[in-house]
């Protein structure tokens, strides 16, 4: 991590710069908390968790960038993060899914019609 205000480098598991004396606010992660919202989004809520986790992910991940939460959070709230896509994408896939085969069995009922 470095320091935003002058660039040094910063000294592990301090929250200021040894140069600046710029004070950095450390935060909590929410790792566990992506991470359970993402394993739910699969197994049954789907994008009602899967969306909060993908957004969540993405802003904690932005912050242990920054070196606000720290990096050993990081792997927890990537799994999280990327559980949570995948939730959303795969209901997008299945409501697509279901649109097509309705308006294909729709299709058929009117050209049977027709036929007949």
């Amino acid at each position: 991590m470095y320091c935003q205000n002058c660039g040094t480098e910063l000294v592990e598991n301090s929250n200021q710069c040894q140069n600046c004396h710029q004070v950095y606010a450390k935060e909590q992660g929410r790792g566990v908390m992506i991470l359970i919202f993402g394993i739910l989004s699969l197994v049954s809520l789907g994008p009602f968790l899967g969306i909060p986790a993908w957004v969540m992910g993405y802003k904690d991940l932005k912050k242990i960038k920054d070196g606000i939460i720290p990096v050993s959070e990081k792997g927890m709230t990537q799994a999280g993060m990327i559980l949570g896509i995948i939730s959303v994408v795969l209901t997008i896939l299945l409501i697509l899914a279901v649109a097509a085969i309705m308006v294909i069995v729709f299709m058929v009922n009117q050209n049977e019609g027709t036929f007949s």
